[in-house]
């Protein structure tokens, strides 16, 4: 019995994945049952999209019909301004269960793909697959796996990793089936009229580096992406529907960006570095990016100040270079996501050069993404410059830091904490 325990417990120990996984378990058994009593964070949208879910939950027979009116609401409503995708997995599970029970099926299996989707990424193009590194990954992933990333915005950040993850695999020719799964499978998870636009930008550009660049213009790169953009419209039919075709729709959109103010430098340097450093303005902020980028600023300056050090360490050099391309593809898709985003809050540039209504602000979907991969980056970097004191003890303060932050911003305890010091 005993040994049997000792096995177990060097079991979860030697598989941080495995702890780390039924850690998060245990959280949801405890936070998010019975349904009922399970807590989301408010946000200015949060109760209007919650009830537009429940109220199409109510709905028969609606499913492509464009002209579908949702009766005795809001004087016969059409079913296709609440831009509720026929297809979307996360809203039609509220066709499955009761509202209470759907909120909580969404919420862990999102959570569970973050989870996966960040430590695969982390893993395999991030940081090395030793021992340490696999708890590095492990613990970011968790962390970015309970944060709580907004309600509306669903998978389109939740499942951002795993998809990236199929890309860069693309990329490289690996794991061609599980990677066109974690692919294809990102429309139906994500509300993708907040992202879908970036992810086809991203999806596409990979593909014509593949095809111009490293000349593979192999047909089943075409087929992928084909199909993505398919399945993006399917998902989305009804928002391309009211926008594009329907003579009655006006979004409020329009009229808040038919007047445009000049622009303010100012305004605009604030904008991109508020973007830049937490995504300031979108839905999908983590609130926690400052022991995040304390993390990385301090393995920068480790580096800077101990060059010597670091310039033997010929491990490490030889590992840079290795991963040169997917640093700086973080570093360009932190950089030009921020530009974009701070650019179009001015100038809103989708509807003024093509009148389609669309905020481009939502292109900082990949910036909590990089921060995170950042933030392991660096403790892999902490680690092996100074073996000794940053495994034993710098990176172990920020972890618990950073873990108990993280935690405590689930849904659900946050809250109980409030109710005790009341």
């Amino acid at each position: 019995m005993i040994d049997n325990l000792k096995k177990n417990i060097n079991f979860l120990f030697s598989n941080p994945f495995i702890f780390f996984l039924l850690v998060q378990i245990l959280i949801f058994y405890i936070f998010l049952f019975p349904t009922e009593n399970a807590f989301e964070q408010s946000h200015d949208k949060l109760d209007s999209f919650f009830t537009y879910w429940i109220v199409r939950s109510f709905q028969n027979n609606f499913f492509l019909d464009f002209n579908y009116i949702i009766p005795n609401f809001l004087e016969s409503y059409k079913l296709n301004y609440l831009h509720i995708g026929d297809f979307s997995l996360a809203q039609n599970f509220f066709l499955i269960f009761d509202p209470p029970t759907a909120f909580v099926v969404n919420s862990i299996l999102l959570r569970l793909i973050k989870f996966l989707g960040m430590y695969l990424l982390l893993t395999d193009y991030i940081i090395d697959k030793s021992y340490i590194s696999k708890w590095y990954a492990s613990i970011t992933a968790f962390c970015f796996s309970v944060i709580n990333f907004n309600i509306i915005t669903l998978g389109t950040v939740s499942c951002l990793p795993l998809f990236l993850w199929g890309v860069l695999n693309f990329y490289n020719n690996k794991q061609i089936f599980f990677s066109s799964i974690a692919i294809l499978i990102y429309p139906f998870l994500s509300p993708l009229v907040y992202g879908g636009p970036a992810a086809c930008l991203f999806i596409l550009i990979f593909h014509m580096i593949k095809c111009f660049y490293l000349k593979q213009n192999a047909s089943k790169f075409w087929i992928l992406i084909l199909s993505f953009f398919i399945i993006y419209i399917l998902v989305e039919s009804r928002s391309i529907y009211s926008v594009l075709f329907d003579s009655d729709y006006i979004s409020h959109r329009t009229k808040s960006w038919e007047s445009l103010e000049n622009f303010n430098f100012n305004d605009f340097f604030f904008d991109l570095t508020g973007i830049f450093f937490r995504s300031s303005h979108s839905h999908h902020a983590s609130h926690h990016y400052p022991i995040i980028t304390f993390t990385i600023f301090l393995s920068i300056f480790i580096v800077f100040i101990d060059r010597k050090k670091f310039s033997e360490n010929i491990k490490i050099q030889r590992f840079l270079i290795e991963k040169k391309i997917y640093l700086l593809i973080i570093f360009l898709l932190i950089f030009l996501s921020s530009l974009i985003s701070s650019l179009d809050l001015q100038f809103k540039i989708a509807y003024n050069l093509f009148k389609i209504p669309l905020d481009l602000t939502r292109l900082d979907i990949f910036i909590p993404v990089c921060w995170y991969s950042l933030f392991c980056f660096s403790l892999f970097i902490i680690a092996n410059t100074y073996k000794k004191i940053g495994i034993l003890f710098i990176n172990p303060l920020i972890i618990v830091i950073f873990c108990v932050f993280s935690t405590a911003q689930f849904p659900g305890i946050k809250e109980n904490i409030k109710k005790k010091n009341e």
